[in-house]
């Protein structure tokens, strides 16, 4: 057999042992990132292979609208995804784990070409192995499929390094740069330093002159120039995004400037087949073996690589530094097991040393003492039960005896190792999924059937809003359906303002839901509610339908609102949820200064208090109510019911809890007279009901839907309505301020006002209006044609190069 063919073989197996199998044993849909973020655009993405077309610009089903073209290179730019086009007719939630061990698959292979460049033939697969242990690559791409694309390209990437030091092939480099920038963006722009640093250490060790280094670097730098030349299509919009993204970046750093935190990260590196505690993923072999050859080996260019390894313990100190050489951002949370460099190294530092330990006798006396420092740490660690201990400890003994045959039989001895690490790695992939929140499948295709179920009998073009679940993020988007959720890590700033001014309606700063009261919907217009609960907390709403075990309420609102002149207010919007939507079913936020808006007598007027002194209150006044409670009852959820149903549990229901406030605020919705609320026994006197009166609601509703909406379009290119409005006031739009957005009102272009934390506005006489919404993303077009450029200097500049060489050949 020919040996391209057994590698392809072998890492068919490799992959599949690491990714379908576990993901057979754990059964069921993993709830992360693959279904919040990476599977909805991939449907997306797979429904409409046309999503690239020059001229595709904004989509209506993320949240409040987006920019698609910034998405789709966030997203859908692997070349991985046109495997999904293949596959249209099977469901995602099927195709899924088909989809992502044909990568791990790739991933081994790719990972065998390079490990057998810089080590061997025989070591190979352990390399490839050790890689897939990778903290990134086992947790994200276990649960999160948009990550783990860049990991494949990296080692192709550093292939590419490898011939360049050895002129054998500099064009891999480029075309491997290319697929890991456009690939993800922004996990390339993290990775540049530390492949900077390998190439450099690289030239070091290979060569014994190092006079030529400067040459190196030059030549490096040209190609590394035309790659992202040429993926210019990708970096230029991506640069814009990243500058007005509302990612935050921060550290969650577990270590401190402790030097026994480093010692634990050292010893304490638990795996075994059972459990882990270890802050590096880089199995019980690695740390021993890096210390003992640091200490002991006759090695001394090999161990330039420790420089590397360095920065990366050194920037667990420095938060800013970690972030950029680690990987560690707030939403992730970590400290430097996200660092796939580490990995690598470690696999060439086991090769070398199994290289060298059969004639360095210090070598395997440091192994085995460092590994008794650590079976003491094991047998002394509160932290770990006794059957894990016994694991450890096994697997310490199993190391130990594996590396005493290295020196007899290497090619044996490294077969073994590679099956006793697949095995180790694929308990922890086990268990990384095994931890994960799972849904079933028939939940996702629920979903999406009540989505269409709703567009075909409904309208196409209708907002609605589901319920109950944490599968419904993106859920829309993969259906083209219009949503009031988003999860992405690119929403305009805007879209977190706009969260603050509504009140904490998102946990954190990446993830955005418009849902959950009744101004939101009001604001961005709901036209129906999708709850597992027969209940509805938006006014003008009705149950009208119910299927696939949901209940369909439509919610009677305009797509649009009108605001009467006066209701600009300037200031900074109260804390208080319950304040927040008084003033805003009346007013119109303009954020100018930092002194907090008080409510006037008028507005007092409109809510009243009412103690909850029984397990049923019969509710005395309709309205809009609201929980509260003293801060030091930390209540932060009640499961209600409503005259017997439950409302509250799995709803997800909108609660605030701040510093700055005396009670934590949760909502329930619209109750109407003669209601009974039921709560559990134990809160009885700790809650108080918070009731916005139904007159100043239903009137401030019938202020903002005093407008009338004709030939409202929504497409790729952006928006047009006629409108009709009856007094000079403003139109609030659900839309959010983009500077792309070029507007049009009769024909004229003007400016939108900036309202609520971020909604367009526009500020229009009373009459009838025609509205023109285009938005041109430009810097999209401009990063097209430097990539198109380059790619012609590129062809060009190789046929002269070849006609030169056929000329010298015939000479």
């Amino acid at each position: 057999m020919k040996k391209v063919y057994k590698d392809i073989i072998i890492s068919i197996v490799i992959g599949i042992s690491l990714s379908y199998i576990v993901y057979l044993l754990n059964g069921g849909i993993l709830y992360g990132d693959m279904y919040n973020q990476g599977i909805d655009f991939l449907e997306y993405y797979r429904n409409n292979a046309s999503i690239f077309g020059l001229g595709y610009n904004y989509n209506w089903s993320i949240a409040l609208g987006d920019n698609m073209y910034s998405l789709g290179i966030y997203y859908l730019m692997s070349p991985f995804n046109i495997i999904l086009v293949l596959f249209r007719n099977i469901k995602m939630e099927i195709i899924t784990p088909l989809f992502i061990t044909i990568k791990f698959i790739f991933l081994i292979y790719f990972s065998s070409l390079y490990f057998e460049k810089v080590t061997s033939n025989k070591f190979k697969w352990y390399g490839a192995i050790f890689y897939a242990a990778s903290y990134y690559i086992l947790n994200y791409g276990a649960i999160q499929i948009m990550w783990l694309d860049t990991f494949i390209f990296l080692p192709l990437v550093l292939l590419g390094i490898e011939k360049v030091l050895s002129d054998e092939d500099k064009l891999l480099y480029i075309i491997a740069l290319l697929l890991l920038i456009i690939t993800d963006y922004y996990l390339a722009a993290l990775l540049v330093p530390h492949i900077a640093i390998y190439a450099i250490i690289r030239y070091i060790v290979i060569n014994k002159d190092i006079k030529d280094i400067g040459t190196f670097i030059w030549i490096m730098i040209k190609k590394s120039l035309i790659a992202v030349l040429l993926s210019s299509f990708v970096i230029v919009p991506a640069s814009v995004i990243m500058l007005s993204s509302a990612k935050e970046t921060g550290v969650i750093n577990d270590f401190g400037t402790s030097i026994w935190n480093i010692v634990s990260m050292l010893t304490q590196n638990y795996i075994g087949a059972v459990n882990q505690s270890s802050n590096t993923y880089t199995t019980l072999i690695g740390i021993p073996i890096l210390l003992s050859f640091f200490i002991f080996s006759k090695f001394k260019k090999e161990k330039l690589y420790f420089i590397h390894i360095g920065i990366l313990i050194i920037a667990l100190c420095i938060e800013k530094v970690n972030y950029i050489l680690n990987f560690t951002y707030k939403p992730v949370g970590g400290d430097f097991r996200y660092n796939l460099f580490l990995n690598i190294y470690v696999a060439i530092y086991v090769y070398l040393f199994l290289n060298e330990v059969r004639k360095n006798k210090r070598l395997l006396t440091s192994f085995s003492v460092i590994l008794l420092v650590s079976t003491m740490f094991i047998l002394f660690n509160k932290d770990l039960d006794f059957s894990l201990k016994l694991t450890n400890l096994l697997f310490i003994f199993a190391y130990l005896l594996l590396i005493l045959l290295a020196k007899r039989r290497f090619k044996f001895m490294t077969i073994v190792l590679s099956i006793f690490l697949l095995f180790e790695v694929s308990k922890q992939y086990s268990m990384t999924l095994g931890s994960i929140e799972k849904v079933s499948q028939e939940t996702r295709s629920q979903y999406s059937n009540v989505i269409e179920y709703i567009k075909d009998k409904y309208g196409e073009d209708k907002r609605i809003e589901i319920r109950g679940t944490q599968m419904s993020k993106n859920i829309f988007i993969a259906n083209e359906a219009n949503g009031v959720s988003a999860y992405h890590s690119l929403i305009n700033g805007n879209y977190r303002n706009i969260s603050k001014a509504f009140s904490n309606t998102v946990k954190d700063n990446v993830r955005i839901e418009f849902k959950g009261r009744n101004i939101i919907a009001q604001h961005i217009g709901t036209d129906y509610y999708v709850s597992s609960y027969n209940y509805c907390p938006y006014f003008n709403s009705e149950l009208i339908d119910k299927t696939n075990d949901f209940y369909i309420f439509e919610v009677d609102n305009k797509p649009f609102k009108f605001f009467k002149e006066n209701s600009i207010i300037k200031g900074k919007l109260p804390s208080s949820m319950i304040e927040k939507d008084i003033l805003l079913y009346s007013n119109l936020l303009i954020e100018k200064n930092k002194n907090n808006i008080e409510l006037d007598e008028n507005l007092r007027d409109n809510f009243a208090i009412y103690p909850i002194e029984e397990v049923d209150t019969v509710i005395q006044e309709t309205g809009e109510y609201y929980v509260t409670s003293k801060k030091e009852y930390g209540i932060e959820y009640i499961p209600f019911k409503v005259n017997g149903e439950h409302i509250g549990e799995d709803s997800n229901l909108p609660n605030v809890n701040k510093e700055d406030m005396d009670e934590n605020e949760l909502y329930i919705g619209r109750l109407n007279y003669g209601d009974v609320l039921t709560i559990d026994e134990k809160y009885v006197g700790s809650i108080d009901l918070i009731c916005i009166k139904e007159n100043y609601i239903e009137s401030s509703i019938e202020d903002m839907n005093d407008i009338e909406i004709d030939n409202l379009v929504r497409n790729k290119k952006g928006l047009e309505a006629e409108i009709s409005i009856y007094d000079n006031g403003y139109i609030v739009l659900p839309i959010v301020n983009d500077k792309y957005w070029k507007i049009k009102v009769d024909n004229k272009t003007i400016q939108p006002i900036e309202v609520n934390g971020g909604f367009i506005a526009l500020k229009l006489e009373k009459g009838n209006h025609s509205l023109d919404m285009n938005y041109k993303f430009y810097y999209k077009d401009i990063g097209i044609i430097i990539s198109l450029a380059t790619s012609i200097v590129v062809i060009m500049s190789s046929k002269v190069d070849l006609s030169k060489v056929r000329k010298i050949k015939m000479r």
